[in-house]
């Protein structure tokens, strides 16, 4: 495993677990936290895989899965540290 989900990742991914159980039951929120595990592991592996989003800033990259935005950056390691899990219609800016 070449990636870490910050503290603020990790609320995220519970927060995105409960409401899709909530929202759309188990079975499919067990489908939608996979996808964003698969995720993870995709990008532990090939981080170039995501868009540069220096913009939002500096370092940054993000990668869509489903309805949300996967923000990460690199480490002195090459591993990359998932940032945060935002909705694709919050504001980035203010969340990051």
């Amino acid at each position: 495993m070449n990636y870490k989900l910050s503290k603020l990742a990790k609320e995220d991914f519970i927060s995105i677990a409960r409401y899709s159980v909530k929202n759309w039951g188990k079975a499919a929120a067990k489908r939608y936290m996979t996808s964003l595990d698969d995720c993870f592991a995709q990008l532990g592996e090939n981080p170039q895989l995501g868009k540069s989003r220096n913009a939002i800033k500096s370092g940054y990259f993000s990668f869509n899965v489903g309805s949300h935005v996967v923000f990460y950056k690199l480490d002195n390691n090459n591993h990359i540290i998932i940032i945060r899990i935002l909705h694709q219609r919050m504001d980035f800016t203010r969340h990051l």
